[in-house]
């Protein structure tokens, strides 16, 4: 049944005329990866997007990584887990703007579901996508960094990781970065240690010089986000 189905969902992506029969087909080729699919039906699943990413046509190669972004309840160490991490980060390359997007924004939602190893892995291609050419590509590696460090599985060099990355995105020349950024120190919020909490609410209260007002309103709510109500009082003075 699953072959079957993977041969439908081939053809799918596969007609150039209709973008929402692909669009439709995506979500259903990412969940026959993982843990609940069984380790046979991954692997073929798994190759079917390798293949489509490898695709000229960038329509294909943008619904092979929305399948992506659909993967939920990988195991820790399995070959599922670490060819998905690898068609990421091929993703993430893409030569087509759009698709590179899509691509981090994705690992950014997925990263949920991930652990240990898979997280360190996940956030060293976001770091690698943070130096993109392109503003909007590089608003959603930012994104996807608070997602990452805000998974609860997240060990302590993670979140020390994922901090030093946000604060070098603070200083970015796009307002839109920056604000992205005090959205990922959100985003960490209660999964930060003590230390890295004060870290945090330092790097939130260099905001408030912040040029665009939307930016300085982002970071007085993630003042109270992070730091609780007592934070709040720095707003008085």
């Amino acid at each position: 049944a699953a072959e079957k189905a993977l041969v439908i969902i081939e053809m799918a992506f596969t007609n150039n005329r209709h973008n929402s029969i692909r669009d439709r087909a995506a979500p259903a080729l990412g969940i026959m990866v993982g843990r609940s699919a069984g380790a046979q039906t991954s692997e073929k699943a798994l190759a079917l997007i390798e293949k489509l990413l490898a695709s000229k046509n960038a329509d294909t190669r943008r619904g092979a990584i929305e399948a992506l972004g659909h993967v939920s309840g990988l195991s820790v160490g399995t070959q599922a887990g670490e060819k998905t991490l690898a068609l990421f980060e091929r993703a993430c390359a893409d030569k087509n703007i759009c698709a590179r997007q899509v691509a981090v924004k994705a690992l950014g939602n997925v990263s949920g579901d991930m652990h240990g190893d898979q997280l360190e892995k996940a956030l060293a291609i976001i770091e690698k996508v943070l130096a993109d050419r392109n503003e909007k590509v590089c608003e959603n590696a930012i994104e996807a960094l608070g997602r990452v460090g805000g998974n609860l599985s997240a060990g302590l060099q993670v979140r020390e990781k994922t901090l030093t990355l946000i604060e070098k995105m603070l200083v970015n020349r796009n307002p839109s970065a920056r604000y992205n950024a005090v959205k990922s120190l959100i985003c960490m919020g209660k999964n930060l240690s003590a230390d890295q909490t004060k870290k945090a609410l330092a790097l939130i209260q260099k905001t408030f010089t912040d040029q665009k007002g939307y930016v300085r309103y982002k970071a007085a709510e993630a003042l109270g986000r992070v730091g609780g109500e007592k934070e709040l009082l720095f707003l008085e003075k």
